[in-house]
């Protein structure tokens, strides 16, 4: 990820690890939630708080997941974006313009009939609940950005938007 610095990547990871970790305690408690999507987690006959907790906690995980795996150092294409937004410049644009007003994570997704869009969460839980398929993730939570970029957001949302890995935006 060559718009934040190692150690602003490594703080991410260890977060990532430690979300991981309390879920295995789920996981471990509640055997039958392994393997689990949100969606299925939120169903099971556990206290609804527990199955809430449990929920919440795979979606932030699958979330920074998705943010690690969104990036590329390579200039990328998606014939797609350039089929519906006529270029991906334009895409860019637009996208960039709803970061900036989003908070929490900004996901570029497919809706239930296949078209691209992007849908801003405060929550993960939101995203993963929703039926829509998360394609990239873009974390806005100042975390995310304040160790290299301070309160720029502006700044970093332009440095993670020029990273994004458009070729994985295809037709569903």
């Amino acid at each position: 990820m060559d718009f934040i610095s190692r150690t602003n990547c490594d703080l991410h990871k260890e977060y990532l690890r430690t979300l991981k970790l309390k879920m295995s305690i789920f996981e471990k408690s509640y055997p039958g939630m392994t393997g689990k999507s949100c969606r299925e987690i939120l169903k099971l006959p556990i206290k609804r708080s527990e199955r809430e907790e449990a929920a919440a906690l795979k979606a932030d995980i699958l979330a920074h997941e998705l943010y690690f795996s969104s990036f590329s150092s390579a200039n990328t294409a998606s014939p797609l974006l350039r089929d519906v937004y006529g270029s991906e410049a334009a895409f860019v644009y637009e996208l960039s313009s709803a970061a900036m007003k989003s908070e929490g994570f900004l996901f570029i997704c497919y809706d239930k009939t296949g078209r691209i869009g992007w849908q801003s969460c405060s929550k993960p839980i939101e995203m993963f609940s929703s039926g829509l398929v998360p394609i990239l993730a873009l974390d806005l939570c100042e975390h995310a950005y304040f160790c290299d970029y301070f309160f720029d957001k502006e700044r970093y949302v332009k440095a993670a938007v020029a990273h994004l890995d458009l070729s994985k935006i295809k037709k569903s």
